[in-house]
């Protein structure tokens, strides 16, 4: 097959991630050859890889019209639904490539990616062995298997995959992303930000080495490091075992606090002791992200690795927080009412405001926002008013913010187990 200058060009660009640059190669390129089939595919691609999934899925439409027969077009559409999310639709054209072609490893790989993003890690297991059936030495699914196994508290086998991902290719970014994933595991956290580093330095728009330099980084606090694990926990969990986790607790504390009321002397201090402990863990499984995220965003490495929607929910976060530090440090002083008030409703509004962005889809953040906002007026009302039906409506309201939140989190993180 004749490559064409351009071609090589473009291809050379989208591996260097400078996919505006491609598009224009490819614009002028089909200026003067508007029948190079090739060159429209390249430019779905391009669009694709740049996040134009609209453009993306028009260019790929139109070339699948004319030739709906190649394997390497159903593929970019199954891409593209899975960027969109239409998960259904990109396995139904997965399943179709593997009907078409059984011994080849792409559909097999996609497979196992989109079962890995449905939270259904059994599939995706059974999906990138059978890949790696055809081709043991694939790296990208060896990745994906390391990813798996990880997920799924299988570390041994995690470790093994990474060995072999050494051997073949040892400055592979993704490899040792996911090395450093493991020493993060092991608890060796300078050893994983180097490791982090090296796979940044090799290619800086690794997404899977960013996000674990982030958690390495917080992992620097004790208290996130409990937390980092009790989050690997529980997205090992179902749906129903996550509300069972969540209401079993809820009614432990309830039980234990009311042990504690029919109780006296040692016994009680230290039943009254532990439901503050665990009213504290719930709080700050809503707020560490964001609070730490603050932090973050005052480190010179940190703070690039964070997103606009992080910094905007840490800085909300981090305001909600000295409003309310302000409010009881003016109550201690001069021992007004309304400043203990606002103290507890500010506290109170941490939990909205690190987490209303954090839904990836538009419609459910907007939701949260406007129960933020319902939960912030009224308190402001209550504040003002001392208390009554306004206060009332804010505490509802923020139980009603973290039902719904919580509601919405277990549907979209917890682990599946449809094949």
């Amino acid at each position: 097959m004749y490559l064409h200058p351009t071609y090589i060009q473009v291809e050379t660009l989208l591996r260097h991630g400078k996919t505006d640059e491609a598009i224009k190669r490819l614009h002028t390129h089909l200026a003067e050859h508007p029948d190079d089939l090739h060159a429209r595919y390249l430019l779905a691609w391009a669009f694709y890889l740049s996040h134009k999934l609209v453009d993306a899925r028009t260019a790929a439409e139109g070339l699948f019209a004319e030739d709906p027969e190649q394997p390497h077009l159903i593929n970019l559409l199954a891409e593209i639904d899975l960027a969109e999310e239409k998960y259904e639709a990109a396995e139904t054209k997965a399943r179709f490539l593997i009907g078409s072609d059984a011994d080849h490893v792409a559909p097999y790989l996609l497979l196992a990616r989109i079962k890995f993003l449905q939270r259904n890690y059994d599939a995706a297991l059974i999906h990138v062995d059978k890949a790696l059936e055809i081709d043991p030495e694939n790296k990208e699914a060896l990745n994906l298997k390391v990813r798996i196994s990880d997920t799924l508290g299988q570390y041994e086998m995690a470790q093994k995959s990474i060995d072999e991902l050494l051997q073949l290719d040892p400055e592979n970014p993704t490899t040792l992303a996911n090395l450093g994933l493991q020493k993060l595991n092991e608890g060796k956290i300078t050893e994983s930000l180097e490791l982090f580093a090296q796979a940044l330095a090799i290619q800086p728009t690794n997404m899977l080495a960013r996000h674990g330099m982030m958690e390495a980084l917080k992992s620097k606090f004790w208290i996130y490091r409990l937390f980092y694990h009790y989050q690997k926990f529980v997205s090992r969990l179902s749906a129903k075992n996550s509300w069972v986790l969540i209401i079993g607790t809820y009614l432990a504390a309830r039980v234990i606090g009311g042990l504690a009321e029919a109780s006296n002397g040692n016994l009680q201090i230290i039943l009254n002791t532990l439901v503050v402990l665990m009213a504290l863990t719930f709080f700050l499984s809503w707020v560490i992200n964001p609070l730490l995220n603050l932090v973050l965003s005052q480190n010179k490495y940190g703070k690039l690795l964070l997103d606009d929607r992080e910094k905007k929910m840490a800085k909300l976060t981090g305001a909600s927080m000295l409003i309310a530090i302000l409010s009881f440090a003016g109550y201690f002083l001069v021992g007004y009412y309304r400043f203990l008030l606002a103290g507890f409703i500010f506290i109170g509004l941490m939990i909205p405001a690190g987490t209303f962005l954090n839904p990836e889809k538009t419609d459910k953040q907007q939701k949260l926002r406007k129960i933020g906002l319902v939960i912030l007026l009224t308190g402001l009302l209550a504040i003002i008013f001392e208390g009554g039906i306004f206060l009332i409506i804010t505490l509802l309201s923020l139980l009603g913010y973290q039902f719904y939140f919580n509601k919405m989190m277990i549907s979209q993180f917890s682990r599946k187990f449809e094949q």
